[in-house]
Parts: structure tokens; sequence; C-alpha cells
């Protein structure tokens, strides 16, 4: 569906970044991609301005590199209130987390052309070391048998105080917890030496070969993402799926709710598994394997960076055959 993928792409401004790095196969759509759920850091804004996160009342002005914001995990902490983070196996909040983490320093699966693991690099073993030590001093130590949902009933409940999701978590709270909600912004993910980065794929929607109405079904998603009705169905999520065309970064949207404004700058950052070579089916194996959250996981567990990562260079060294 190319034609039809390159046709929304053109009249939105251009599609995203997140989404050219994720949505083309071989530079051909096979759907058209309508966007990806947010997701990024929630926190207590009193405990952050108590330990002195800089302009902490307004998440949009909150800029943190990774060894920043783990030392004011280390004060929140002391405070009794930790930054609870998911390490176990379950496909959203641990490989969003870790996934931007290992980029951020430096490393990542494997190079462009798929030919050479670039996991083992010794600014990740030294984030990594970093990673450990906070872990102990910043984090609710459990995180490592955390799956989406822990993390939610644990900031929900008042026992952490930052955590990365999606805003289903402040959604939530509006709903349930009005006074969390009140106490809750949203910053941008943390960046390290290598930059800021967001683990960010593309949904799409396409047709089956095997369809019986395979022209019937491609007018009708002509017919959807025309302005007025994917506009319509956009909005309704009040900034919980991200932009896929550019138009929409300045959609009123976003200023509804100053706390959901981090968001929109999200897509500029996004990359997905197995970049910056291409999201393939090995990264995909890489990813269901849980290769990267568990040498994260390894590493806090065991207290040796290097041979975690080690392990985990090892590992994708099989799942890519190099």
């Amino acid at each position: 569906m190319t034609e039809e993928a390159e046709a929304f792409g053109k009249r939105g401004g251009g599609f995203e970044k997140y989404v050219l790095n994720s949505a083309p196969v071989g530079g051909r759509y096979l759907g058209i991609p309508h966007g990806m759920s947010n997701a990024s850091m929630a926190y207590r804004i009193k405990l952050f301005k108590e330990v002195g996160v800089p302009n902490a009342e307004d998440g949009n002005k909150v800029d943190l590199t990774w060894d920043q914001y783990h030392e004011f995990a280390k004060k929140c902490k002391a405070k009794g209130a930790p930054f609870g983070q998911a390490l176990g196996h379950s496909t959203g909040d641990p490989p969003g987390f870790c996934y931007p983490y290992m980029w951020a320093h430096g490393a990542m699966e494997v190079d462009k052309d798929g030919k050479s693991i670039q996991f083992n690099k010794p600014e990740f073993v030294d984030g990594m070391r970093k990673f450990i030590q906070f872990w102990k001093d910043g984090y609710d130590t459990t995180g490592t048998s955390w799956d989406d949902s822990n993390n939610n009933r644990a900031y929900l409940s008042g026992l952490i105080s930052a955590t990365y999701n999606g805003s289903s978590i402040y959604f939530a709270s509006k709903k349930d917890k009005p006074e969390i909600a009140a106490d809750t912004h949203h910053m941008l993910i943390p960046k390290g030496p290598a930059g800021r980065f967001y683990w960010l794929g593309s949904r799409t929607f396409a047709i089956l070969k095997n369809s019986r109405n395979v022209a019937g079904a491609k007018e009708f998603l002509k017919w959807w993402f025309e302005d007025k009705q994917y506009g319509d169905w956009w909005r309704l999520q009040e900034g919980y799926m991200l932009q896929a065309v550019t138009k929409y970064y300045n959609d009123p949207v976003w200023t509804k709710d100053p706390k959901m404004l981090p968001f929109r700058e999200q897509p500029k950052y996004g990359v997905d598994v197995g970049w910056p070579g291409p999201p393939n089916e090995k990264a995909s194996m890489a990813w269901s394997r849980y290769i990267v959250v568990d040498t994260f996981a390894k590493a806090v567990q065991s207290g040796d960076a290097k041979a975690s990562i080690e392990w985990g260079a090892e590992q994708l060294k099989r799942v890519y055959g190099v």
C-alpha cells in the first residue's frame, strides 16, 4: 500500500521520524501507519521539587541526563519514594526503558549493515556499572520481577515517585486518584552521552492478501485516513496516540492539558528495535527473547556489568548469525 501510505504522509506534511524508521519494509509500505502509543517518565511533582529537580513544576521544561535523573532517584528513595522500573518479561515498559538507555550509552544490537554486533561497547559497560549502583540506591529493587502492570499499581498507590510508562497511568489517576493526578507531570526520557532515544515502532493498518474484498478494504482505508476521519479518531485519544504525520504536532489537542505536552516531542527521538539496522525478523527475535532486557536484569542481580553485557552480545550473535 505504498501509494496510499505516501499520499497520507504527503497530506500530513510528511511522516514523523519514528514512522520512517519503522514502517517501510524494503522501501515499501505494506499498510498505512497510523501512529504509536506514547510513553515517557511520569513523576510526582512535589517530591521532584523537594529533591531539587529544576523546573519540576513543569515537565515541559525538565531536561535531564541519565546520571542526573538517577541522582534524583537516590534522593527520592532516601525520602521513602524510590523510582520504579519493570525489568521483567513484558512487551512494553521493560524494553521501552532498556533499549533507550542502551542507545543513549553508545551501544546497539547490530550495526547498520547487520554484519557486526555493537552491544559490548566500553561506554555501555560504564553506563551499566552506573545503573547497577543507581538500581540499589534509587529504585524499588523488586522491579526485576515486574511486568507492565506492577509499576502502574506502585505509582497509583504512592509507593514510587517516578516510572517509565504511557500516559495511561495519568489518565487512570485522573479517574480514580485525582490527588495523584494533580501531583503528576511528564518529562522527556533522559539523554545520555550518545543522545536521547525512544523505542518506537509504527502501528499500521494493512489488508490480508487472502481477503475476499481487497478492493473494498483499500477504499475503506483511503477514506478512513482522510483528515476528517483520521483526525477525529486521533483527537479522541487526547495525546495517548502519537502523531504519525508532522501536521498534528501543532494540533490543539496537545495544549488542552499541559501535562500531556511533553509527549508531542517524543516522535522526533524514535527508533525501532535493531536500529540502526532494519527492524527485521532478527531484531524481532532478539526483542521477543528479551535479550536486552535480560542483560539489565542480570546486571543488577549479579552486580557484574561486563559479564552481563558479554552474555547479551553472545545471544545477539546467535540471533543475527554473525
